[in-house]
This record gives C-alpha cells, sequence and structure tokens, in this order.
C-alpha cells in the first residue's frame, strides 16, 4: 500500500460521522479511523520503518548468493534488521573487506537498506522456492 492509498483513506473520512456516536452522542469517540489507517500503513511499512515490499523487490540481487542453505555466505532471512543493516552500511563505507560486497552495497540507499532489512527480518527460509 502507498502513501497515496493512506492518504485517500484518511481524505474520505468524515470526523462528523465517525467520531460521533449516533447512540451515545458526541461524547463517545471512535478510535476505529485511526486504528484503520494504522493498520493499512502498517501492511506496507514494519515497526523499524523499512518498506518490506521494495525489499522483496530488491532482495532479488542479494538472493543470488545468499540462498538458505549457502555454505560460504551468511543467510539472510530471519536476520535481525540492526545486524543486517549494520552489516551492509560497512560494506557500503568499505569498513568491512569483500570487493563484491563493497561493489553492491555502494549501490544502496539507507532507505533500500532498511527496507531489505526489514524484509529479510520478516522472511522465513522457504528451501527450494521462492520467497
Amino acid at each position: 500500500m502507498s502513501c497515496l492509498g493512506t492518504r485517500a483513506a484518511f481524505d474520505a473520512w468524515s470526523p462528523n460521522a465517525a467520531m460521533v456516536d449516533q447512540v451515545d452522542g458526541p461524547r463517545a469517540v471512535h478510535a476505529m479511523p485511526l486504528a484503520v489507517a494504522m493498520m493499512a500503513v502498517g501492511g506496507a511499512m514494519n515497526v523499524g520503518g523499512g518498506d518490506v515490499e521494495l525489499g522483496r523487490y530488491l532482495a532479488s540481487e542479494c538472493l543470488t548468493c545468499h540462498r538458505a542453505g549457502a555454505a560460504t555466505v551468511p543467510a539472510l532471512f530471519g536476520m535481525a534488521e540492526p545486524r543486517f543493516t549494520t552489516s551492509v552500511k560497512a560494506y557500503r563505507d568499505k569498513q568491512r573487506p569483500d570487493p563484491v560486497m563493497q561493489t553492491i552495497a555502494g549501490r544502496l540507499t539507507d532507505e533500500q537498506i532498511a527496507a531489505l532489512a526489514a524484509y529479510f527480518a520478516q522472511t522465513k527460509p522457504n528451501p527450494g522456492g521462492e520467497q
């Protein structure tokens, strides 16, 4: 879901109709519109702030080497967001030695790294299948 979809939900919301309980009068305020908006945003964004769907899109290049079961490279599925983010930024900033990872990470923005971290943290390995 994009921010435009969430914005449309807010634009369509009428405070007079949703906020006032017709049975109990104007004192009964409902939190439902806010709760629905929060759930809609939560579908595309995780608590850490990375866009999971963007991460899924970007992950195909990572999976060339980082598939579950690879002996020489770490598995990324289920990796904690802070660990992933710190590691990739260290490669990007050339603080960790690996020319291949430095090249790949060097093309990523902070937003893309956060999105990948969110995707891999939320995704369990699926041996033999697409994620």
